[in-house]
């Protein structure tokens, strides 16, 4: 190789950009809950948070507070590092959602793997149907005291004794609970806030070799430029 000229894919390594992932990327949501659901994301911490939207609010029968046979899709973007997080509630029995979330490079689905669950330790809390969402700073504050468990129960999509399939959601994703089903009405959830969480990231936090490398690439063209090196265009 002459040592006037470096081919672009050692620039590339070079300066450590082949491994770095993307900051940001755009997701595309389409989800539904039982009865009631706000979508977010933010921090595992529970810092950072947006919110995104809600489920409709309409009349019985129509789309919203007890029809969500018509899922929501919502487009938004997430940092590296961010989780998704679903907050379901109604005014009684278990709390449900159901949904899929993809981007450029990936796809998340409602499953048993692919979510963790919280519910609030306040059995004073009552959360009547179509309330006002949880706010951010409150949603944070819960995230950064929450203990995170597997989900315990799934219905598919296309297999649902009640529902049926959702349309506009994959036919991948799961109807999930924290615990029970759709007919078992003992739930820890009753009247109250559940929190669902991504267990991954779309946008993976880069890891400290990839900025060591990065900053390592960044010595070594300051290095070749002190001592002469050029990097020749082809035209």
């Amino acid at each position: 190789m002459s040592r006037k000229n470096l081919p672009r894919v050692s620039l590339c390594l070079a300066l450590g950009l082949c491994n770095l992932p993307a900051q940001a990327v755009n997701i595309t949501g389409t989800l539904t809950a039982d009865n009631h659901y706000a979508l977010y994301a933010g921090q595992p911490d529970g810092s950072g948070l947006a919110y995104v939207g809600r489920n409709e609010i309409g009349d019985s029968g129509n789309p919203g507070i007890y029809n969500f046979s018509f899922p929501e899709t919502w487009h938004f973007n997430v940092a590296a590092g961010d989780r998704l997080y679903v907050v379901a509630w109604d005014d009684g029995g278990p709390q449900m959602f159901l949904g899929n979330f993809n981007w450029e490079s990936g796809l998340i689905v409602s499953d048993l793997a692919s979510w963790e669950y919280y519910v609030p330790d306040n059995t004073n809390q009552f959360v009547p149907n179509g309330a006002t969402p949880i706010t951010t700073a409150d949603l944070g504050s819960l995230i950064a005291t929450a203990n995170w468990s597997a989900p315990s129960a799934q219905t598919p999509n296309s297999n649902n004794p009640t529902w049926g399939t959702i349309p506009g959601v994959s036919a991948t994703a799961a109807y999930i609970w924290h615990d029970g089903a759709w007919n078992d009405w003992n739930s820890s959830s009753d009247g109250k806030y559940v929190v669902f969480r991504s267990v991954v990231s779309p946008v993976a936090v880069p890891e400290p070799e990839t900025w060591a490398m990065l900053l390592a690439g960044f010595g070594l063209v300051g290095l070749m430029a002190r001592r002469g090196y050029v990097f020749n265009r082809r035209t």
